[in-house]
Parts: C-alpha cells; sequence; structure tokens
C-alpha cells in the first residue's frame, strides 16, 4: 500500500532504515515531512533541515528506489544541505534524516 501528500509520502507507505538496508516500517508519529528542491533536479539537490532542531547533528542518508543506501551525510538542524546527484541515473530517489529518535523523509525524482 502506498500513501501519498503533495511532496511527503506516508510513514506507513515507506520502509524503515536498518542498518545498510531498508527493512520495516516506521510508526506514524515519528516520520514527519522533509523538504527537498528542486524537485525535479538533474545536477544538485537541496535538503532543507530547517524544521529539524537547530545547531544539534542529523544523520542524512540517501537511498535508490531499490532501497539501497547511496550515500550519507551529516548537517545540522537549521541547515540546508546541498546534495550533488548528477553521478546517478535518473529515478525515484528517497532521503531520511534522523535526529535524536526524530526521522524526517522526503523523496525526489531525478531527471
Amino acid at each position: 500500500m502506498r500513501v501519498k501528500s503533495g511532496d511527503c509520502f506516508s510513514p506507513y507507505a515507506e520502509s524503515l532504515v536498518f542498518g545498510e538496508s531498508i527493512t520495516g516500517i516506521y510508526e506514524q508519529d515519528q516520520t514527519q515531512c522533509l523538504s527537498i528542491y528542486p524537485n525535479p533536479a538533474s545536477r544538485t539537490i537541496m535538503i532543507d533541515l530547517g524544521s529539524l532542531q537547530k545547531n544539534v547533528p542529523v544523520r542524512v542518508v540517501l537511498y535508490n528506489s531499490l532501497g539501497q543506501r547511496l550515500a550519507g551525510f551529516d548537517g545540522e538542524g537549521g541547515d540546508r544541505l546541498p546534495v550533488a546527484i548528477d553521478g546517478y541515473p535518473g529515478g525515484v530517489y528517497f532521503v531520511l534524516a534522523s535526529q535524536f529518535e526524530k526521522v524526517f523523509a522526503g523523496k525526489f525524482v531525478k531527471d
């Protein structure tokens, strides 16, 4: 089952990160929407961490549509994190950002 609302996806429709792959389901109250732009994109995306607690470390992980971990980045809440995507093939990608027990999720399309 897939549930979509705008550019965000339902925590019931997407998966939980465990180790290096996507393997389970997030609880609804733990997942929040993450802003990623431009969408679609071809060279670089900007991951907006403005809705996370400011000046607190954030771990951001990029996954392909098969759930394979492609890259990991460190940032801080309140930042905007630029990520080069020109080396990836076209398709749908997922981004998960975690801070404490909260998980922020988003997706984008690579042209």
